[in-house]
């Protein structure tokens, strides 16, 4: 592009060409990571940016580093899928692991066969016991209200099985703590969800990637 029609374009054009060169320098890496998926990821990342321009306005290493994650992970970002989200926060692009992103990259692994978080509303039957034979139980009342707690399961597939639960007053503590409350008050159940799963990862043999996702993740608390 020469000056005189770089100068007919608006900041936000301007901006966007120069992420759209600087994504095409790491076009080779991204080809290495996803190979024939890189196409598709890169249509999908243009279209989170698009839905959210404040993200052009962030740090362009930030922006470029975020999408490099997310491409490392395999999570497309800002889909209906909500397996991964670039947040603007400070001037800084910030990858998000969504809650089904978690359990995507959990079932990922031979060694998990069941890994998975619920809700508990006052009403519900619920009662756990820890222990050398733990034991948890729970069924629903049908009837959605206040939030009593949230647990976490893990099974895998030689048998071993293990659980973590979360009281209201325990998630809520992590949720004051937290960058980014506009994705709290509308998506709640799925955060306080994701959170629960982020702790019940200490306790089981996760993979890598599963283990960078909750760290990455654990930064916008």
């Amino acid at each position: 592009m020469n000056m005189a029609e770089q100068t007919n374009l608006t900041p936000m054009q301007i901006k966007q060409d120069a992420l759209n060169n600087d994504l095409s320098k790491i076009d080779p890496a991204l080809m290495v990571i996803l190979g024939e998926k890189k196409e598709r990821f890169l249509k999908t990342s243009w279209l989170a940016i698009r839905d959210n321009p404040t993200l052009l306005n962030c740090d362009r290493m930030s922006l470029l580093g975020a999408i490099v994650k997310s491409a490392e992970l395999g999570l497309e970002l800002n889909t209906p899928l909500g397996l991964a989200y670039i947040i603007p926060y400070k001037g800084e692009a910030t990858l998000q692991i969504g809650y089904k992103g978690m359990l995507n990259l959990a079932y990922r692994s031979p060694k998990i066969a069941v890994f998975e978080a619920e809700v508990v509303y006052v009403g519900d039957e619920f009662y756990y016991e820890k222990g050398l034979n733990p034991v948890l139980k729970h069924i629903p009342s049908g009837k959605q209200g206040e939030i009593m707690c949230v647990y976490a399961i893990c099974r895998l597939v030689n048998g071993f099985s293990t659980f973590v639960v979360m009281t209201k007053p325990e998630v809520e503590q992590i949720r004051v703590r937290a960058k980014t409350q506009k994705i709290w008050g509308e998506h709640y159940e799925m955060m306080a969800k994701k959170t629960v799963l982020k702790r019940l990862v200490k306790y089981i043999p996760a993979e890598a990637e599963l283990s960078t996702a909750v760290e990455l993740d654990s930064r916008f608390e």
